[in-house]
């Protein structure tokens, strides 16, 4: 029986969706979920293991039924399939962004224009096209008048296209 905490080697014997099912050496097994392979993201179990590689493992625990679990990420520097560690890994993946984000911020710079400051803003459009009076401007009552009319003919044209959709109202029965 194996002490919880304790580093074993094993050899992994099955390699699913969710893990990967390890033997040790004493013919004990247990399951390396998933989410205890390496403390990154783990698209595809199949990327970090595959069917008859050995592994250090940690008993993380040991159920009533003789279930036990193990984990690989808890141990530093184990080596992914292509040979590099994920201390490796972490460092490539950070010069790459580091790279990516000195060309964005050059691009960036490049795209920057000045603004200026005296344009001006165009008033927005009359909507109800209501007429002005002399002074250029249209008063309450007419803009109220006008909303009232095109709103009435939305309505109007809402309602036949629904009645149209619904037969024009005829009922069967």
């Amino acid at each position: 029986m194996a002490d919880v905490a304790e580093i074993f080697e094993g050899r992994v014997f099955s390699v699913m969706n969710f893990g990967a099912f390890v033997r040790l050496k004493d013919g004990s097994t247990g399951l390396v979920h998933i989410s205890e392979i390496t403390d990154g993201f783990v698209q595809d179990v199949k990327d970090y293991l595959k069917v008859g590689q050995t592994v250090q493992v940690v008993v993380l625990s040991e159920e009533s039924d003789g279930k036990k679990k193990f984990s690989i990420k808890r141990i530093a520097n184990q080596p992914r399939l292509d040979g590099r560690t994920e201390a490796e890994v972490k460092a490539e993946t950070k010069e790459k962004q580091a790279a990516e984000a000195t060309v964005a911020t050059g691009k960036e710079k490049k795209k920057e224009k000045p603004v200026s400051r005296t344009t001006s803003v165009a008033p927005p459009p009359d909507i109800y096209g209501a007429d002005k009076d002399s002074a250029g401007t249209v008063s309450f009552e007419d803009k109220l008048s006008k909303f009232m009319k095109n709103s009435e003919e939305r309505l109007v044209d809402i309602k036949h296209r629904t009645e149209n959709k619904r037969g024009g109202g005829y009922v069967r029965r």
